[in-house]
């Protein structure tokens, strides 16, 4: 009889902080539910690769360079990639009940975090929150724990849900398309706002279990007002079409706290006074030096127009590419010629055909991701 694991996957992203890492570490070390696994991805020079492995290895921890944008979100896609390709196809891990835990390399955990969360979620549960403990460098304070979540609760300013009290499942965070790279800041709120927009399942645990480092003696992602500046008008610019006209007001008066903002006009002239978007238009190449990954992605159903624009991906200029392929073919020696064809180009690819899709949805893997009546009988070739 196969038995389907279930639990908890914690991600920690790092960047040079070796000197506060290994309290996080030692935070989920501790901790009275042991998690499946524990991803440590890292940005940070080679010099600090090696103490992280080396207290990674001391844990027993999974160690992973960041191979995206090399900032926060980038960090974590990085891990969420390696746990999809780890869990997502391996039949002994049930889906629907597999949360992924965040945690900041600068804050840590009460020992009992992971199971208050695991204890509070239900079957349909999407979210799990509990409360932070914010320490800056005058005074300790908790922050209100937020009972009424909605959509309006992240447009309007951040609830108290940050990276490390970020307890969601699996599923749901594919769903909200995992972490927007663009975001250098206002990175954990543009996720939640498109969790919220899933209108998920929310727990709340009336306990603070988070101990949040806010100091301002060393350089933080929220107290870089530059960059606070720009996420804040770029976020603005993404969700704006979402916002009432009351919330539009609360915005800008939460803007104007941090970077004195009061208005549309404002936020505009942030983001065209950022060079990226500048260079984008007029340099091409100097963009890419920045954001050099490019990834394509396409169904395709007939073998000679996928060939088509495997050429043209094959032609664009651009110097790191992927390719995803959902080859809706019915025919095998398709595929394989498809994935010949892939091969070739030397291009780094994935690609997932029609009958392995099928095979899955018998499995139910594709339980959170689909209709019921997805078509698993048909006519593919065994």
């Amino acid at each position: 009889m196969l038995i389907e694991k279930e639990g908890i996957i914690v991600v920690v992203a790092t960047k040079n902080r070796v000197d506060i890492l290994q309290k996080a570490l030692e935070s989920i070390s501790v901790q009275t539910k042991k998690p499946l696994d524990v991803f440590v991805t890292s940005d940070s020079t080679i010099e600090n690769e090696i103490i992280e492995k080396n207290l990674c290895t001391k844990y027993n921890f999974h160690y992973i360079k960041d191979k995206y944008s090399h900032n926060y979100a980038g960090n974590l896609n990085t891990a969420i990639e390696y746990i999809f390709s780890k869990y997502a196809y391996n039949n002994r891990y049930n889906l629907s009940n597999l949360f992924i835990a965040f945690l900041d390399d600068d804050d840590t955990w009460h020992k009992e975090y992971l199971r208050e969360c695991w204890n509070a979620h239900e079957a349909e549960t999407d979210i799990v929150v509990c409360g932070l403990n914010y320490h800056t460098d005058e005074k300790t304070f908790p922050l209100s724990i937020p009972h009424d979540l909605t959509l309006s609760s992240f447009l309007k300013g951040n609830p108290h849900i940050q990276g490390s009290n970020t307890f969601v499942k699996f599923s749901t965070l594919l769903k909200a398309g995992c972490f927007d790279e663009n975001m250098d800041s206002t990175t954990d709120r543009d996720l939640f706002t498109r969790l919220l927009m899933l209108k998920p399942n929310i727990r709340i645990v009336d306990k603070y279990l988070v101990e949040i480092d806010a100091s301002n003696l060393r350089r933080r992602l929220t107290n870089n007002k530059d960059g606070k500046k720009l996420s804040l008008a770029k976020f603005y610019y993404k969700y704006c079409s979402l916002m009432s006209d009351d919330v539009k007001t609360e915005f800008f008066s939460r803007v104007n706290c941090f970077c004195k903002i009061t208005n549309e006009e404002e936020l505009l002239d942030t983001l065209t006074e950022n060079t990226s978007l500048g260079v984008l238009k007029n340099n091409k190449h100097s963009y890419l030096e920045q954001f050099p990954r490019l990834c394509f992605s396409f169904i395709t159903t007939d073998i000679n127009y996928a060939r088509s624009l495997i050429k043209e991906i094959c032609d664009a200029d651009y110097p790191i590419k992927k390719i995803i392929v959902f080859a809706n073919l019915i025919s095998s020696s398709d595929v394989e010629e498809l994935i010949n064809v892939l091969k070739n180009t030397g291009i780094e690819y994935s690609l997932l055909s029609l009958k392995e899709a099928k095979k899955l949805a018998e499995l139910k893997y594709f339980d959170p991701f689909v209709i019921d009546n997805f078509p698993v009988k048909g006519t593919v070739n065994e």
